[in-house]
């Protein structure tokens, strides 16, 4: 197995800035490091990445979707790594040829534009609000908290009760609807239970 090539950010933009003012890809070699296979292949990843970014943007707050163009049925998975869209085109359009994925990735390399474009259009809406906890990284689009993840997470990862937050974070209270207990509330059916 060949080992992986491992290359910094830095040097990449080096090679890359270089070759974007004219220096060819048998000069870069003599250069660098690395094969002539190695740099035509990171010049043309940077190319392909430009051209998706231009066909395809990212726009701060905003999610991109793919909308199949006959059902409408939306793809927040729009570059399709999970397989999801290839799977859509394979049910809705039985008798479809679907290429090689060596033939897929050569049309987006060559067109900068994926292989399913024209049974989609594209279209970006507003990102879904988020809450983050106070206390790591951890996030949920829950933010109602209707599932109770979010106290479920206290818990598990920060040891503290939904009580014992809102005393640190008193303005955190409105995001949670239901009534915070300070005291402990003995369970009716487990007092009839134990008495019985």
């Amino acid at each position: 197995m060949k080992n992986k090539i491992n290359i910094s950010e830095i040097e990449k933009k080096e090679i890359l800035d270089k070759h974007k003012n004219g220096i060819s890809i048998r000069k870069l070699e003599k250069i660098y490091p690395y094969s002539f296979t190695f740099i035509q292949k990171l010049i043309s990843t940077k190319n392909y990445e430009n051209n998706l970014n231009k066909n395809y943007p990212n726009i701060k707050n905003k999610i991109l979707f793919a909308v199949c163009k006959k059902t409408n049925k939306k793809f927040e998975d729009y570059s399709n790594k999970s397989g999801v869209i290839l799977t859509h085109l394979k049910k809705i359009y039985p008798n479809i040829k679907i290429e090689s994925n060596y033939i897929r990735k050569s049309i987006e390399y060559k067109t900068g534009k994926f292989w399913y474009d024209t049974f989609f259009y594209f279209k970006h809406e507003n990102a879904p609000k988020i809450k983050k906890c106070k206390y790591c990284n951890w996030e949920t689009h829950d933010i109602n908290n209707l599932s109770g993840a979010y106290e479920k997470h206290l818990l598990n990862n920060h040891n503290k009760l939904l009580n014992e937050y809102i005393k640190e974070f008193p303005n955190e209270k409105k995001y949670f609807k239901k009534e915070i207990y300070e005291n402990l509330i003995e369970c009716k059916i487990l007092v009839k239970v134990s008495n019985q």
